[in-house]
């Protein structure tokens, strides 16, 4: 049986249809001989040879549908359209799932969704279908084998073609892989880029805080020290109207003395005494007064700045409480981000899987066929 294993597919099918033909052909040309009526029989074996070619042709047209079709559908998916898919029928129905398989894969990778639907035929239109295909081979008994080699080479360069659609499309899947790997890196990345940004938004809100209650005991001092001034004031004021007053009794005890004579000359030294004292007292006061009162107007400066650096730190915290919240969404939109393309790297790997399968027994059947070529006859 070597040689009929050597032989390509189309000879081997008709080989076998020619066999099965001569099995039911010799019994019943015996029997009709046996009965007497060998011109009967030897009709009725003429007839099943002759329909044995059609049969095979019937076969053979089949297998070419199948790969014509699947080459159709590759060429299409190649140029970007993912709307078809190949009918699940016949001996090719394995590759045919598995193609589709891959389709189906694509389509939800790329989001290119469509609404494919094949209306399945009904029996009754099956049946006449292929009462249709019967008759249109019956009307082509009488063409040679030659045109099988034809239908066989051409089966050959539609297996090649759509070999090579497979091809551009498991390495535009590749290239697809390869670029989610890369976007789910640099998402990881940006990811801790970001909370990196959001610690040092948060460390400098910690120290604005810092900032704020430093400031706000600077300001108790300086009320602290303004009242001290105030109290201060108060009485440098009751130490200058003491010293007006002894100014005064000193000047009117010199006077009284003046007018004593003699008797009163002591008291008017010492009346003398006080009333220099008293100036002196009261250009001190003064002295501390206009002291006081700069360091009042120092101070009221002061507390100005304090209350306007309090503004500024409170919109400073309240951007940095803004820019908080911005960066908690920005991880999560980058969370939600990797996580996304994390998943669509792992559908693109089933899918270039998938790809690969496609890809090889596709190359399976085209060497099958480019190591069997038909033979013209």
């Amino acid at each position: 049986m070597a040689w009929f294993n050597r032989l390509p597919i189309s000879q081997k099918i008709t080989a076998a249809c020619y066999l099965i033909a001569a099995l039911f052909a010799v019994p019943m040309l015996l029997a009709f001989i046996l009965m007497g009526k060998a011109i009967i029989g030897v009709v009725l074996v003429l007839a099943l040879i002759g329909l044995t070619l059609p049969l095979s042709r019937v076969i053979e047209k089949t297998l070419t549908n199948s790969f014509a079709e699947i080459s159709s559908v590759s060429a299409k998916i190649a140029k970007g359209d993912f709307t078809f898919q190949v009918e699940e029928v016949g001996g090719m129905n394995d590759l045919s799932r598995t193609f589709n398989s891959m389709v189906d894969k694509l389509r939800k990778i790329l989001q290119e969704t469509s609404d494919i639907t094949r209306k399945v035929m009904t029996s009754s239109r099956s049946i006449s279908n292929k009462n249709q295909e019967l008759i249109q081979v019956m009307n082509q008994v009488s063409l040679s084998s030659n045109e099988l080699a034809v239908g066989a080479n051409e089966i050959s360069e539609d297996v090649s073609e759509m070999t090579h659609s497979i091809r551009e499309i498991e390495e535009k899947v590749s290239n697809y892989t390869h670029s989610t790997h890369e976007m789910n890196a640099r998402s990881i990345e940006t990811l801790g880029l970001v909370e990196q940004g959001r610690d040092s938004v948060a460390k400098q809100s910690a120290g604005m805080q810092r900032n704020i209650d430093a400031t706000g005991k600077v300001s108790e001092s300086i009320d602290a020290l303004a009242k001290s001034a105030r109290g201060i004031t108060k009485i440098t004021e009751t130490i200058s109207e003491l010293a007006d007053q002894t100014n005064l009794l000193s000047l009117n005890a010199s006077i009284e003395a003046a007018r004593a004579g003699e008797h009163g000359a002591g008291f008017a030294v010492v009346a003398q005494e006080v009333r220099k004292l008293a100036e002196e007292s009261t250009s001190s006061t003064r002295e501390v007064f206009n002291l006081v009162r700069s360091i009042e107007s120092d101070v009221k400066h002061a507390a100005q700045n304090i209350k306007i650096n309090e503004e500024v730190v409170r919109q400073q915290t309240e951007m940095i409480r803004e820019a908080e919240l911005v960066f908690m969404q920005i991880v999560n939109s980058v969370q939600y981000i990797s996580e996304q393309i994390a998943a669509f790297s792992k559908e693109s790997e089933s899918m270039l899987e998938s790809a690969q399968n496609i890809s090889s027994a596709i190359q399976n059947i085209y060497c099958d066929y480019a190591s069997n070529p038909l033979q013209e006859q």
